[in-house]
């Protein structure tokens, strides 16, 4: 047996169990007795069919119509329209049995006759009863205007925040910026930057030798010398060598595309290594709560690893926080 916890603010167990049993207890015996009250006047006021068993559908329309709406009035996951509901049916309904207990006491005491008026009184709480209950389930049943647009919200400003991550990640410093990744492939390497190719000797201009037949008295004075290459003003010319090409085993290779998929650590359930598209619904939901409880992916990177929308995946997470899945 598990240790109970203690401390403040936490009952024991077998308070909370000594108190369900006794509200039960006494809940049933409360309710048996109103049943024959109620049964007693149904049949004083001529619910005398099928041999006096129509008698007792007036304890099950009062009694149970006040537990069926006392149940969505508590219940925290009703609607602020249905619990107000529920509250004014529930106040109502047990107003109503205390009153027909009352009066079904006098009738079968002898203080009170059984007139038209308590005839048609008591006759009309079937109709009435079934009205209130057909109307408090299509409250109950209604959609919730909004539920979706506001789950699309936050899908969406999920996205937001991813979007700000990754503007957050490029550095100006040195121009590198942060890809995204799609669930699909590896995430981008820095490319290999090409080795930088020597540069070639700067060409000496050598004078052009004078035709012979332009001599001049100004020929026989000496040629200047060539001039150097540092000293020369114009830009060197630039000539591609054939002969330097890299080493093929200095070339930096991608590795290959990595999918979340086909990941190794990926349990039998989850279907390593199929395509999202080619799953089954129960392969999809094991994905999702793999990826919850393993992984800190987004919802739409989980959405995509198992072929449903950001939006399954957030209902998912809920059912699974509820079930205790999830902490």
């Amino acid at each position: 047996m598990g240790r109970e916890e203690t401390g403040p603010g936490v009952r024991p167990q077998w308070v909370l169990r000594t108190l369900l049993g006794g509200a039960v207890a006494v809940g049933a015996v409360a309710m048996a007795a109103s049943a024959v009250t109620l049964a007693e006047l149904g049949h004083a006021v001529g619910w005398v069919q099928w041999d006096g068993r129509l008698s007792w559908s007036l304890p099950v329309a009062v009694d149970l119509l006040a537990l069926v709406a006392g149940a969505v009035w508590l219940s925290p996951g009703m609607t602020a329209r249905s619990r107000s509901l529920a509250r004014g049916i529930t106040l109502g309904a047990v107003a109503g049995s205390v009153a027909l207990n009352a009066i079904g006491h006098l009738v079968e005491s002898g203080d009170m006759k059984v007139t038209p008026l308590l005839r048609i009184a008591v006759s009309a709480v079937p109709p009435l009863v079934a009205a209130l209950v057909v109307h408090l389930v299509g409250v109950v049943l209604a959609p919730v205007p909004g539920a979706d647009h506001g789950q699309d919200q936050a899908v969406e400003l999920e996205e937001q925040r991813e979007a700000a991550t990754i503007s957050a990640a490029h550095d100006p410093a040195d121009g590198t910026t942060a890809d995204r990744h799609d669930g699909t492939t590896a995430r981008n390497a820095p490319a290999p930057q090409p080795r930088p190719a020597p540069a070639p000797d700067a060409p000496v201009r050598v004078p052009a030798a004078p035709a012979a037949d332009a001599r001049t008295a100004a020929d026989d004075t000496p040629a200047p010398p060539p001039v150097p290459a540092a000293a020369q003003t114009g830009p060197p010319r630039v000539t591609a060598r054939l002969g330097d090409r890299p080493d093929d085993s200095q070339i930096w290779e991608r590795p290959a595309p990595v999918r979340d998929w086909d990941r190794p650590d990926l349990p039998a359930d989850c279907a390593p290594g199929t395509e999202p598209l080619l799953l089954t619904p129960d392969q999809s939901r094991a994905r999702i709560l793999w990826a919850l409880q393993n992984t800190d992916w987004t919802q739409k990177r989980i959405g995509e690893f198992a072929g449903r929308s950001a939006s399954v995946v957030n209902t998912r997470k809920a059912e699974a926080i509820r079930d205790g899945i999830l902490i």
